[in-house]
C-alpha cells in the first residue's frame, strides 16, 4: 500500500469503473457495480481492481459512497461528459479525460469475501 494521500497513475481500469458507476441516486452496490462492469467488458473485475480503483476515485472526488452504495460525483460527472457519449467508447474516451484530474488514494477496503459474495448476488439474478 502506497503512503496516504500519494499521487498515483490512472489506469485503464479506473475508467472502467468510472464508466460503470451510474450518476443517479441510490447508485449502485457491489454487486450491481460488477454487474455494470460485466455487460461493459465482458470480464469481472477482482478485489485488487475493484479496492485500487474504487480507492483513487473516491479519494480524488469523482466517486461517492454513501451506506455502501456508489455514485459518480459532479467532478465525475464532467469526466465522462468530456469523455462523450455513447459509454461503449468508454475505453478509449475515459482515461485520457481522467488522465487531466489529479490521482490520489490508497485501496478502498473490500475484502475478498465482500467481493466473492457480491460476485455470488450478481450472477444470481
Amino acid at each position: 500500500m502506497s503512503e496516504a494521500g500519494a499521487e498515483h497513475v490512472w489506469t485503464w481500469v479506473d475508467a472502467w469503473v468510472l464508466a460503470a458507476i451510474p450518476s443517479t441516486r441510490p447508485g449502485s452496490d457491489l454487486s450491481e457495480l460488477i454487474g455494470a462492469m460485466d455487460a461493459l467488458n465482458h470480464a469481472i473485475p477482482t478485489r485488487d481492481e475493484l479496492a485500487g480503483s474504487l480507492g483513487r476515485l473516491i479519494a480524488s472526488g469523482l466517486v461517492e459512497c454513501e451506506a455502501n452504495r456508489f455514485r459518480i460525483s459532479e467532478a465525475g460527472a464532467a469526466v465522462r461528459r468530456r469523455a462523450g457519449e455513447p459509454m461503449a467508447d468508454w475505453s478509449d474516451a475515459i482515461l485520457p479525460e481522467l488522465a487531466k484530474s489529479t490521482c490520489i488514494g490508497d485501496d478502498w477496503p473490500l475484502t475478498e469475501s465482500q467481493v466473492s459474495a457480491a460476485y455470488a448476488e450478481y450472477m444470481a439474478r
